[in-house]
């Protein structure tokens, strides 16, 4: 991730309309772990995701990130167990974890089906990895190279991987299934008109109406998952169990 991108990115999370939802879908799939579960959120950035979880009534929590600065706004969060680590190789003893979350981190990995083997020995017996990625190649924008992405992913894909390491997927499904369509449109235009200099394109969003749509579509769509599962989104995850 670009370091200018980084410090913008920390500023968002707590706050930014995309990542509070994306947050609260994880709080729904969280719900069949049990409160004593051993968690591992990769990619902890500022921690978050794991402060809430902590406020949930979870207490046995660890978090990691490669930056530096992410782990010490974890910790500055008052969070415990907060490492500064490789994702894609973590250094804890096998079957350790109940639950490992990849929260839009794999597509920042070259080796794929390293990872998800490295992931699977720290996982214990019958627990489950949640894994968020950005969906379709088509989709790529300056967004992508300012984070330093390898790739997108489609569902079928992403599932296919965590099938392949012998990890059995139990859910998967495609999310921002309100704004692809919108998404797709800013994209076409944006490789007929492209900006000179990379960037992201995460906005601090202003509009009344389009910060309304931007809390009330998540929201819709997070009760939405409780029964059924998206054809297409911008973002897409799987559930993979041990």
């Amino acid at each position: 991730m670009d370091a200018s991108f980084e410090l913008k990115y920390h500023r968002l999370e707590d706050h930014h309309p995309w990542f509070v939802a994306r947050r609260e879908i994880l709080h729904d799939l969280l719900k069949v772990v049990p409160r004593d579960g051993a968690i591992l959120d990769v990619g902890c950035a500022s921690g978050v995701l794991l402060q809430e979880i902590e406020q949930k009534g979870y207490s046995n929590l660890s978090g990691l990130d490669i930056s530096p600065q992410a782990v010490e706004l974890s910790k500055e969060r008052g969070l415990k167990n907060i490492y500064l680590m490789d994702g894609a190789d973590p250094k804890f003893p096998p079957d350790t974890f109940d639950c490992i979350i990849a929260s839009d981190i794999f597509e920042h990995i070259d080796q794929e089906k390293t990872t998800i083997n490295n992931w699977k020995k720290i996982l214990k017996e019958n627990g489950i990895i949640i894994c968020f990625v950005p969906a379709f190649n088509f989709l790529w924008s300056r967004h992508d190279r300012a984070n330093h992405h390898f790739r997108r992913y489609t569902r079928a894909r992403l599932a296919r991987l965590f099938n392949a390491s012998g990890l059995t997927v139990i859910r998967s499904s495609y999310w921002n299934f309100f704004l692809f369509f919108p998404t797709a449109i800013i994209r076409f235009i944006q490789r007929l008109f492209p900006e000179k200099k990379d960037g992201d394109n995460l906005p601090v969003i202003k509009n009344g109406l389009a910060r309304w749509a931007m809390i009330f579509l998540p929201h819709l769509e997070k009760y939405l998952l409780r029964y059924i599962n998206f054809p297409v989104g911008v973002s897409t995850f799987v559930i993979a169990k041990k």
